[in-house]
């Protein structure tokens, strides 16, 4: 066996922060696939597992084609749902395995643990492609279904897939997922807002997807519509001129099992003809004051005096 540190010096762990870096953008890659590299990949996976080595590559334009592929290569036109099932869960994502791929990647290239060499395959299946499938026939044979890389990633700055205004990943092949900050949405939520209504927000059973369809319809504006309860609420203080404190609401609304709590507050710039612009933030439903939720917003205690301003 290697003889494996149990500490990483610092310059190891400097490298290992460029290896995070660099199998980030391995996993984030929307090149096209790289099939020479990727097929000398499957050639040593298939050895390291001691398979003989794969007599084709299936190339496809996607995951959703490259499954449908893998299912007809194995089972046939009639393949069963429980036949389907188990082929996709015998998936390998490519460059979506970059997380654990990386890591083998390192400790074989850095350290020079032995043990990691059966990996060498995987990795540059990780660095050239998409999703595949290792296919063993009857006959003793085997043959792999690869896919194309994604045409689009889109992520937020937590690193969450995401985007507005279009599928946050999409392929060659057509699949496409729709994703607000993480979470998969019907694709006409991103695509047309305008026809989000208080009613669909209000019949929507899933928690999450519920959320979202508030947040594109606009949390202020869809407790405006529907009349919310004001729960609490208190008036500008004496002071407010020089502290900003214009006061304000706290509105509480219930959806199935969940809980809404929205504070309304006045922005501490006034407007040019003298008005404050009114906003809206979610805070906890336990909150039961305008104060609690002002100091929840800022962290700061309930009596502290609370300058707010947003751009307009």
């Amino acid at each position: 066996m290697s003889d494996i540190p149990k500490k990483l010096s610092a310059q190891q762990e400097e490298t290992f922060l460029e290896y995070e870096k660099k199998w980030l953008d391995i996993g984030l890659c929307i090149q096209p696939a790289d099939r020479e590299l990727a097929e000398h990949g499957f050639a040593l996976a298939f050895a390291a597992a001691k398979l003989p080595a794969p007599t084709r590559v299936h190339w496809t334009n996607g995951p959703l084609e490259g499954f449908l592929r893998a299912v007809e290569l194995t089972y046939g036109p009639k393949a069963t749902n429980a036949q389907k099932s188990e082929l996709l869960s015998e998936t390998c994502y490519g460059q979506f395995d970059a997380s654990w791929v990386g890591f083998h990647d390192f400790f074989l290239n850095e350290i020079g643990v032995e043990e990691c060499r059966c990996m060498e395959g995987l990795i540059e299946i990780s660095k050239a492609c998409g999703w595949f499938w290792g296919l063993q026939h009857e006959d003793g044979h085997t043959e792999v279904v690869a896919s194309e890389r994604p045409l689009v990633i889109k992520l937020d700055e937590r690193q969450r897939l995401h985007r507005p205004d279009g599928p946050a990943i999409a392929y060659p092949d057509g699949l496409a997922c729709y994703q607000w900050h993480g979470i998969e949405v019907p694709e006409d939520i991103l695509l047309k807002p305008e026809l989000i209504t208080p009613k669909r927000i209000q019949a929507e059973q899933n928690q999450e997807i519920r959320r979202v369809l508030m947040a594109r319809y606009g949390v202020g504006r869809y407790f405006k519509d529907i009349d919310a309860k004001v729960v609490h609420e208190v008036g500008a203080s004496d002071n407010s001129a020089e502290t900003g404190d214009r006061g304000g609401k706290l509105y509480k609304h219930k959806i199935h099992d969940e809980e809404f709590a929205v504070v309304e507050l006045l922005n501490s710039t006034p407007e040019p003809d003298g008005s404050a612009k009114p906003y809206w933030i979610s805070v906890p439903p336990t909150v039961q004051t305008v104060q609690a939720a002002r100091a929840w917003i800022c962290r700061e205690p309930e009596d502290k005096p609370i300058r707010f301003d947003v751009e307009t």
